[in-house]
C-alpha cells in the first residue's frame, strides 16, 4: 500500500513545531503558505495542516483554492487569531478541524491520526478496486457495500454543509427514493437521512468540546439551518441539548500545559 503523505503548510519559523506530530509509516512534507497552491497541483497530500498564523483571511483563501483542487483532502486549519467568523467560514469552505493557537498537541495529534486512519481505510478500498471515488467514514464503508451506496456515503461526507435531498441521493445512486431508501437501511443500518442527520450530530459533538464557537454557530457549521431542529436532532442521538452537552467538558480541568503548542511564544 502507497505511504501517506501530510503536507504542513506553515511560516519556517513554526516548522519546528509540527516536527512533534511526525509519525511512523507517514510521509511529512512542508512548504510555506504563499507556496501551497503551487505545491499542491503538482503533487497530491493525503492530509494537509494549515497553518495561517495571523493571516486567517489569507489561510482562508488558501484553503478554497485546495478544495477547488481537491476537494476530498481533508484540512486542519489553525490560527493564531480568535474569530467566530474565521472558524465558521473555515468550516463552510471544507475544515475537517479548527485550532486556535496555542493547542493541545494532543488533541491536534489525535485529529491527525483518525484522520489518516479514514484515508488509509479508503485506499485499502481503492487498492481492492471495491472503494469510494472519495474518503468514506470509516464505520459506514465495508466490502459488502454496493458501489452506488458508497459513492452516495462519499457524495455525503463531501457535501456535509450543503442542503441534502432524498431525491438529489436517490438519483446519485441511480435508484428510485423506495427502492433506495430501502437498499441503503439494509446495508447501513438506517434510513439515508437519519445517516446524513448521524454525521451531522458527530461533527457537531466535536466543535461544541472548543471554545469560541456558539452552540448556533456549531448547528451552522454542520449544515443545520434551524436552530430548533438542531437542539431536536441533537438531543434525539446524545439524550441531552448541545448546552448541556458542551457544559459536560467545560466543567473538566483545563489540559496540562505540558501538552500545550505554545506557538504564541515564538517570535513573529
Amino acid at each position: 500500500m502507497q505511504r501517506l503523505t501530510v503536507l504542513i503548510i506553515a511560516d519556517a519559523e513554526d516548522e519546528v513545531i509540527y516536527r512533534s506530530l511526525e509519525m511512523k509509516g507517514v510521509r511529512f512534507e512542508r512548504c510555506a503558505l504563499q507556496e501551497a497552491v503551487d505545491r499542491l497541483i503538482r503533487e497530491k497530500a493525503d492530509v494537509i495542516v494549515l497553518d495561517c498564523g495571523h493571516r486567517v483571511w489569507t489561510g482562508l483563501s488558501t484553503m478554497r483554492q485546495i478544495k477547488e483542487i481537491y476537494q476530498d483532502v481533508p484540512v486542519i486549519f489553525l490560527t493564531d487569531m480568535s474569530s467566530e467568523d474565521a472558524a465558521i467560514n473555515a468550516f463552510k469552505i471544507g475544515a475537517r478541524e479548527y485550532f486556535k493557537k496555542p493547542v493541545n498537541f494532543f488533541e491536534l495529534k489525535q485529529s491527525l491520526e483518525h484522520l489518516l486512519e479514514i484515508k488509509q481505510a479508503a485506499n485499502s478500498f481503492l487498492d481492492t478496486g471495491t472503494g469510494a471515488q472519495s474518503s468514506p467514514c470509516i464505520t459506514s464503508v465495508t466490502s459488502d457495500k454496493p458501489q452506488n451506496i458508497l459513492d452516495v456515503i462519499a457524495f455525503i461526507e463531501a457535501n456535509l454543509l450543503s442542503p441534502l435531498e432524498l431525491n438529489a441521493l436517490a438519483e446519485k445512486a441511480c435508484l428510485s427514493k423506495f427502492h433506495f431508501c430501502r437498499i441503503f437501511k439494509r446495508y447501513i443500518g438506517m434510513n439515508p437521512m437519519k445517516f446524513v442527520a448521524s454525521l451531522r450530530i458527530e461533527r457537531a459533538k466535536e466543535l461544541l468540546k472548543k471554545e469560541g464557537l456558539t452552540v448556533s454557530s456549531v448547528a451552522n457549521a454542520v449544515g443545520f439551518r434551524d436552530m430548533s431542529n438542531f437542539i431536536r436532532q441533537f438531543k434525539k442521538v446524545t439524550g441531552v441539548t448541545p448546552r448541556t452537552y458542551r457544559g459536560t467538558f467545560r466543567t473538566n480541568p483545563a489540559p496540562n500545559t505540558v501538552d500545550t503548542l505554545q506557538s504564541s511564544s515564538i517570535e513573529q
